[in-house]
C-alpha cells in the first residue's frame, strides 16, 4: 500500500500551479523593469509562458491519474511544450537583448 500515490496529488498540482501564478504576478507587476533590463516581447513572452505551464499543472490537479495513453495528456503534453517553447525563445530575446546593450 502507497502512503503517496506515485502519481502525484491534486493538492501537489495545485500548489505547483499557484507557485507559478505568483512568479507570473511577480512578472506583470515589474514589467517596466524587466522590459529596460530584457526587452518587452521577452518579459511578454515570459509571462505568456508561465500562463502555459500553469494551464498544464492545473490539468494534471483536475486528473492526477490519467493514463499517459489517454487523451487526456495531449493536452498536458502541448501546454508543457508551448511553456516550453516560449520560455526558450524568451531566453534567446533576451540574449539578444543583453548582445546588443553590450556593444
Amino acid at each position: 500500500m502507497h502512503i503517496v500515490q506515485p502519481q502525484g496529488t491534486s493538492l501537489g498540482w495545485v500548489l505547483s500551479a499557484i507557485g507559478v501564478l505568483l512568479v507570473g504576478a511577480s512578472f506583470a507587476l515589474h514589467t517596466d523593469h524587466l522590459s529596460q533590463r530584457f526587452g518587452r516581447a521577452a518579459t511578454f513572452l515570459g509571462i505568456v509562458s508561465l500562463l502555459a505551464w500553469v494551464v498544464g499543472y492545473f490539468l494534471e490537479a483536475i486528473n492526477p491519474n490519467a493514463s499517459p495513453l489517454s487523451s487526456w495528456y495531449s493536452e498536458l503534453f502541448a501546454s508543457y511544450a508551448v511553456g516550453h517553447l516560449l520560455s526558450a525563445l524568451a531566453i534567446v530575446m533576451i540574449i539578444r537583448h543583453s548582445a546588443r546593450l553590450s556593444k
